[in-house]
């Protein structure tokens, strides 16, 4: 079954959406939104504002992510932008 996702906006209370960031300076780390270390949870919101044949772009804010083999190494999620490719 094909799920279709349009514009609008998305948040982490209403739907399970994998969120994560990759970061390879100095090492590689893996950051998710899942909570280990006890602080508050990792809520964001992804605003998806344009979808065509060739790229999907919008937005998304939040508050943190949390490193997967490390408790309470967190990185900071603000507010920004994204343009992706689409791939079918």
């Amino acid at each position: 079954m094909s799920r279709l996702i349009g514009t609008g906006v998305y948040k982490s209370d209403d739907y399970f959406m994998p969120i994560h960031y990759i970061e390879n300076i100095p090492e590689l780390k893996f950051y998710t939104q899942r909570n280990e270390g006890g602080s508050d949870d990792s809520k964001y919101s992804i605003t998806i504002t344009s979808i065509t044949d060739k790229s999907i772009s919008g937005h998304f804010t939040g508050n943190y992510l949390e490193e997967s083999m490390e408790e309470n190494d967190l990185v900071e999620i603000t507010e920004g932008q994204f343009v992706a490719e689409r791939v079918r």
